[in-house]
Formats: structure tokens, sequence, C-alpha cells
């Protein structure tokens, strides 16, 4: 049986498949238009001319046609994922991205370790969870990045002289520390809330608050006792959000976790100062004056986050040093650091790639997790969902 599905057909044949956990199947050539200025792990699919399946494990025959597999470890595909790995072709390179939170894989199991140990790299997207990956595993580990759409979203900057006296609040989750920073600041803080679905297992959270719209996350944001006036804000695309986001003054990030920290890249590339801490990697590096060491650090960031509003000049000269690294997060990089780090020459083949789409091509079907496979961490399983501005939950 056939079924028709946009595709890439390369020339010569090279061919990348990227598996991501956001659901869909879909290809360079015609896109999820969701994701043509994707800043997460669908970036791939548009670096390397390549096709996308998500939210499912594709059969051995669906990995034999292709000559790279870029895999996110999404933890409820892990045990199919090492399978695949294992057994693939010998032609077919395999590559194994650490998307999520690097605590996730503090307590491995054998399905997370075998599909390490077979794969041809192991791309963190945290370099400060190199040292520990890197001794759990024989294969290859680097810091590669994700292709991030650096000039397109450089055509979005809002002026300074437009920006609204507003602080956002970057985290969906752990947002207190955050939160004490912005209350402490004075200005009115907003953060960007996604609505909840009416479906059977969202009803106890309905009558727990009393409240039966799907917008119940933004009603409970508002009513919550503040001493500053709050501003929801429901989720929107990619494009609209940077628009919207770009157009407040400061932003704080005070995020424990070890993840591939976007919000610190959208700030430097949007150029509005940003409070952040070490864990996100790109803080250090971007923001080296107004990244403190974690979470806890709130009489630190209340006293950058003054400064910030207090001295133009300061907040200017933060973005501006936020820019010189930009290029380090290019489509361009990206591909060159896992050429390098797979020893090919990844744009020679892709010089000679063609898209076409509507091509037929065999269905072959997808390996859907069973719900008794979803703990692959031994002391705790972890099932992280992404939205559509691409942040893990």
């Amino acid at each position: 049986m056939t079924t028709p599905l946009p595709i890439n057909l390369p020339t010569p044949s090279f061919r990348t498949l990227v598996i991501g956990g956001n659901a869909g199947r879909w290809s360079a050539a015609d896109p999820d238009t969701n994701q043509t200025l994707s800043n997460g792990v669908e970036a791939w699919v548009f670096a390397l001319r390549g096709d996308y399946i998500g939210n499912a494990v594709p059969t051995s025959q669906t990995i034999a046609a292709y000559d790279l597999i870029i895999a996110n470890l999404n933890p409820p595909s892990i045990p199919g994922l090492a399978a695949l790995a294992e057994q693939r072709p010998d032609h077919v390179r395999w590559v194994s991205l650490i998307e999520g939170c690097g605590k996730d894989y503090l307590y491995p199991t054998p399905e997370l370790r075998r599909v390490l140990d077979a794969s041809d790299l192991v791309a963190a997207l945290n370099e400060r969870t190199l040292g520990y990956l890197r001794h759990l595993t024989k294969a290859r580990t680097e810091w590669i990045g994700l292709p991030f759409p650096v000039q397109e979203v450089r055509t979005l900057v809002t002026p300074v002289e437009q920006r609204r006296d507003e602080i956002l609040i970057c985290p969906r989750r752990q947002f207190e520390p955050s939160i004490l920073v912005a209350n402490a600041l004075g200005l009115p803080i907003s953060t960007y809330l996604g609505i909840v679905s009416r479906k059977p297992k969202n009803l106890p959270l309905f009558l727990k608050h009393r409240y039966f719209e799907s917008d119940l996350k933004l009603h409970l944001w508002k009513e919550q006792p503040s001493p500053i006036p709050r501003i929801p804000r429901s989720e929107k695309g990619l494009k609209e959000t940077w628009q919207d986001a770009g157009g407040c003054r400061l932003w704080i990030n005070l995020d424990p976790r070890y993840t591939w920290a976007r919000w610190v890249i959208e700030a430097a590339i949007l150029e509005v100062p940003i409070i952040t801490t070490e864990s996100t990697a790109h803080g250090p590096l971007l923001f080296p004056e107004t990244t403190v060491r974690d979470e806890f650090c709130v009489d630190e960031a209340i006293a950058i986050g003054h400064r910030l509003l207090a001295e133009p000049e300061f907040a200017s000269r933060v973005s501006q040093q936020a820019l010189q690294h930009l290029s380090l997060f290019t489509p361009e990089a990206c591909l060159q650091r896992l050429s390098e780090a797979l020893g090919l020459d990844l744009t020679a083949k892709l010089a000679d790639t063609e898209l076409l789409s509507g091509v037929p091509i065999p269905e072959t079907g997808v390996y859907v997790p069973p719900r008794s496979q979803t703990n692959i961490f031994s002391i705790r399983g972890t099932e992280r969902v992404t939205n559509p501005s691409g942040e893990s939950t």
C-alpha cells in the first residue's frame, strides 16, 4: 500500500530523517507551517533538507531508507529507539539528541545506555552536561547545538524606545524565583500560558478551581494575589511570540534546568537584556553580567534588575555583548560542527540535494511505545510535551 506524502527526494541519494517529540510527518519541501521558523529539534529538518516523523518510533524499514538519523531521545520512545539504533544497516549514521533537562539522565536505564552506545554521535544541547555524558557512553559526545533561525528572528527586533515597561517571566515551570525578582522591580509582569483542553483527564483540574473555560491557566495567573499587576498572555505562534516578547524591557529566566535554554538565545537575538542562570549554559557566554549562579540567587538578580532598569547604557551594553556570539547558533555553524563530529562533508552532500514533494512512499508504519514502557528512568518517568512555541514542559 502506498500513501502520497510530502517527502524529500535528494539527488544523489543522501537522505536525513529527524525523529522528534511533536506529532506529525512532513518534509523540508512541504513543512508543517508551525515549524517553518522552528527553534527546536525540527530545525534540523530544514538545515539538512530532510524528513520528519514525530511522536512515534519509525520501523526498521523506514530507518534503512535513510543515510542519517537524528533522534531526539524522548523518554517514552527510548526502548524502541535503542532497538532501531542497534539493528540499523551499516550505511545509516545515527545521532542521539539529548534535548531535555540533563538531570533527567542522572539515573540511566539499560535502554538509555544501549541507544547512547549504539550512536555514531551523542549531541548534547547543554554544554554543562558533556562531562557526565562522556563518562556515561563510549560514543563520541559533543555540543552541536540546534540550527537557530538567527537571521529571520533578527528582523523582528523592537527598538528600545518602543518597548513596554513590562517584565517577561520566561520559564513555564518553577516560576517562583523569577516572580520574586520581578515583584521587587516594580513593573507589570507577564508570561505566556497555554490553554487547557476539555478532555476527561482535565476534569479534576476544572472542578478544583471551579472554572471551566479553556483559558484556565490565564485565569489563575491573573487572579493570584500579587503586589504587581499581572498580564496573562496566550501562547502564540513563534513569530508572534518573538514580536510580542521582544517588546518587553526585561526578561527573567531563573531556570534550574539544564536544557537547550532557547529563551536566552532569543533574548540575545532580539537585543533584550535577560537575567538568567548558569545552568542554561548560554547565559555565561551571552549575558555574563546578568547571569547568576542558580535560581536561589534572588537578591543578586534583583540588584541586577534594578541596574538594568535604571541605567540604559548598561542595558544596551549587555545586549550588544550578546550579539557578538550569535554566529555560534546559526544553521551554518551547527551544520559545520555536525559535519566535523561525523566526519562527513554535509555541506557538499546537501549542495546536490533537490527537494521534491508529493512523492508516494511505502507506508511502513510506526511503533508507538505502550504506556508500560514510558518509565525509562529508574527513579521516575519523565514525559515531556512541547508546546507550539517550543518549550518542553
